[in-house]
């Protein structure tokens, strides 16, 4: 029996609480004095993950000689490279074209770099969750390397001495790839866990014990080095080379933890309000991103040489995932990188629509688009999922600079016919007529379609039946209905099948606010109709409560015309500066445990079960059903306005877009202004259609819209 023993270096110039300048000259030394100390104990083997897409050029430019030490070590057989994301962001933060595009910037990046790149991937924190075996067998991972505290959560009877090499299955149950384990010497005690193992029954296991570089101390690891000099059945070795030789202990099925966080499937990301307001952007960056990929894509379809956008589009790309770092979330950054975060977003999301902008400009200028004369605006909504977008509200920004029209002349119509429209919100000119309204209609869009869109003026008629329940009571149409008492809305009701949703003597909906200076409130809540669906689209209750002596929270629920949905958009006013916890969203469907929750991890439909009666707080990207296979109910968030990324699963509770001040002391953290928040639910029953799943994710990345300027002699109007 031996105990094969791995050092692993975790080299990262992203650091949440240095500045760049900070890391460039703080580093580098430290990094010396690690390489100083192998060549003391040549010995010793080591692997090493290197962030590259800001380390490797720092230390090509500051600190070439580490990079040339490094490489040595690899030529002696005494170090290795793995892989790692490109910017060391959050893999289940990613979507799967995200998880790809990194990889590829790695393994280029880092291939040009070092002599040798291993196969073997170094698992970042939140890379645990049940589609990343897929994700690395189809960039050809060979092997994954894992921290031995998530793994034990997720497989109880796992013993600590278990170290031997293990294959993790994906969520589909075929696709597994090999791992081994790694230990912390910041939480635990490598020396005295591998004496245990003297008389395992395991035979040759493999025991990685990581180290950031950046803080270690290397007389700590000299003591390391010291104590298994003693023990006679401790050897040193590579990973990849265990990897060759040893035979797969276990298939250990991969659920959905990040890191050592225990019963938490997401601890730190995106927690506070200015985690979700970084988080916002990036959900409105990939919006962009999509909408100047289908045009380019067009474009090329075309012959139309969009190269330069192409190169732009990348570029944008990259900047998402640098502000996807997790050095601007959860780890308390310093207001430097908070502040970087927002500025490579913004960048990103600028370059793309630049691209986007110039790409269908070339398009429509080959182009004629049908739009009558007496358009006094025109648009394009375009489609650019791979899948059809099914009827659900679609919602258009629209603003018009003269004042021409009044809101009850507005016409609307698509595809050359007259559709049903409604405004969310509107604000007048001085004189009454129509100056930016937030218009919104029932409609859907084929794969990759493009329907003309106009406004014209003429005497706005109600379109279809109206089949709406408003009342201070109960707010419904035909298919769903939301029943109120006493103002506190209280069940959720599914008319096609006679489902109900909820928990008896309790509210369907509420929201809380906990602020460490101030006390709760329980002021009784105030309900208005506020849209009795005259215009035939949707039926709307305002609802209002003082949450704390300086919180209140404003929320209209909608239901809309035919659709099986109800739409709930809420705001948050906080007054003043303050430090805690707000939860503008906790549901009580009534779906009993042990109940399925699915969801979109790295662009894969994967489902979890829950039982049992501990919490549960599940990462979600946008989107999530849950059922207990009788009844079920998908929610899915507005990314536009702000995604939710964390709900706390109670047995009888969910919380959707909770955000909270870990560290109270960070005026980053405080609440103030207002928060605004946006989502459907949508019951079902049995299997989860797939219909809705496509509802889900349309209503989370909304079809794009093109406002069209044609001039005479510019464009041609047909």
């Amino acid at each position: 029996m031996t105990v094969y023993v791995n050092f692993h270096f975790h080299l990262n110039m992203f650091y949440a609480e240095y500045t760049d300048e900070e890391v460039i000259r703080r580093f580098p030394n430290v990094y010396r004095a690690l390489l100083d100390f192998f060549d003391r104990f040549p010995e010793i083997r080591a692997g090493w993950d290197i962030e590259s897409s800001r380390s490797i050029n720092f230390l090509k430019r500051a600190a070439p000689d580490v990079i040339e030490r490094l490489n040595k070590g690899i030529e002696r057989g005494q170090f290795e490279i793995l892989l790692d994301t490109w910017s060391f962001s959050l893999p289940s933060m990613h979507t799967g074209e995200e998880f790809d595009f990194q990889h590829k910037l790695a393994l280029k990046t880092l291939s040009e770099t070092f002599k040798r790149v291993s196969r073997g991937y170094f698992a970042q924190e939140c890379s645990y969750h049940s589609a990343m075996p897929i994700l690395l067998r189809r960039n050809d991972i060979e092997y994954f390397i894992t921290q031995m505290a998530a793994v034990r959560n997720w497989m109880q009877d796992l013993s600590d001495l278990d170290y031997r090499m293990h294959e993790l299955v994906a969520f589909d149950g075929e696709t597994t790839i090999p791992c081994v384990l790694f230990i912390t010497g910041v939480v635990e005690d490598p020396v005295s866990k591998i004496k245990e193992m003297r008389d395992h029954k395991f035979g040759d296991v493999l025991v990685v014990i990581l180290e950031d570089a950046e803080v270690l101390r290397t007389d700590v690891l000299e003591e390391y080095i010291r104590e298994f000099e003693k023990l006679k059945y401790v050897k040193y070795t590579l990973c990849s080379d265990f990897i060759r030789k040893a035979k797969v202990g276990r298939r250990l099925k991969v659920q959905d933890l990040t890191w050592v966080t225990g019963p938490y499937d997401h601890l730190l990301w995106v927690r506070d309000p200015w985690d979700q307001h970084l988080w916002t952007l990036n959900e409105n960056v990939r919006q962009e991103i999509r909408k100047a990929e289908f045009w380019i894509n067009w474009a090329k379809n075309q012959g139309i040489d969009v190269s330069g956008e192409e190169r732009e589009l990348e570029e944008a790309k990259k900047w998402l995932l640098l502000g996807q770092n997790s050095d601007k979330l959860g780890w308390a950054p310093c207001p430097y990188k908070r502040f970087q975060g927002e500025y490579e977003y913004r960048y990103a999301f600028e370059i793309a629509s630049i691209a986007g902008a110039f790409a269908s400009e070339k398009i429509f200028s080959r182009l004629n688009f049908d739009f009558p004369r007496d358009s006094l605006k025109r648009y394009l909504i375009f489609n650019y999922h791979p899948y059809e977008v099914p009827l659900m509200p679609l919602n258009i920004g629209i603003k018009l600079e003269d004042r021409v029209l009044k809101m009850e002349e507005l016409i609307f119509q698509v595809r050359g016919e007259t559709v049903a429209c409604d405004f969310t919100s509107f604000r007048n000119h001085f004189d009454g007529t129509l100056n930016e309204a937030n218009l919104v209609y029932i409609g859907g869009l084929k794969p990759g379609e493009i329907a003309t869109a106009r406004i014209v003026r003429g005497k706005a008629e109600v379109i279809g039946k109206n089949t709406f329940s408003v009342s201070e009571k109960v707010l419904g149409n035909e298919l769903v209905e939301l029943q109120f008492e006493e103002g506190v809305p209280l069940r959720l009701v599914d008319k096609s099948e006679g489902t109900v949703y909820g928990v008896e003597g309790k509210a369907f909906i509420d929201s809380l606010a906990f602020f460490l200076d101030e006390d709760s409130l329980e002021s009784a809540p105030l309900l208005e109709v506020s849209n009795r669906g005259s215009r035939g689209v949707f039926a709307e209750v305002k609802y209002t409560r003082r949450l704390t002596n300086s919180s209140s929270i404003s929320t209209k629920f909608r239901v809309y015309r035919g659709l099986p949905l109800l739409e709930v958009e809420s705001q948050v006013d906080v007054r003043g500066s303050h430090a805690g916890r707000i939860e503008p969203l906790n549901i009580r469907p009534g779906i009993n445990r042990p109940r399925k929750l699915w969801r979109d991890l790295g662009s894969c439909l994967v489902p979890l079960e829950v039982s049992g009666n501990r919490k549960f707080h599940p990462f979600v990207n946008d989107w999530l059903a849950i059922s207990d296979g009788k009844k079920g109910l998908i929610l899915a968030g507005d990314g536009k306005i702000r995604s939710f990324k964390e709900i706390r699963d109670d047995e009888t509770e969910i919380s959707l877009f909770k955000a909270e001040s870990t560290y109270s002391n960070d005026p980053m953290e405080a609440f103030r202004g207002v928060y605004t928040q946006k989502c459907i639910m949508v019951p079902f029953s049995g299997s989860l259609p797939d219909k809705y799943i496509s509802m889900a994710r349309c209503y989370t990345m909304s079809p794009g819209i093109v406002g069209m300027t044609q001039y005479e002699g510019f464009r041609q109007v047909v």
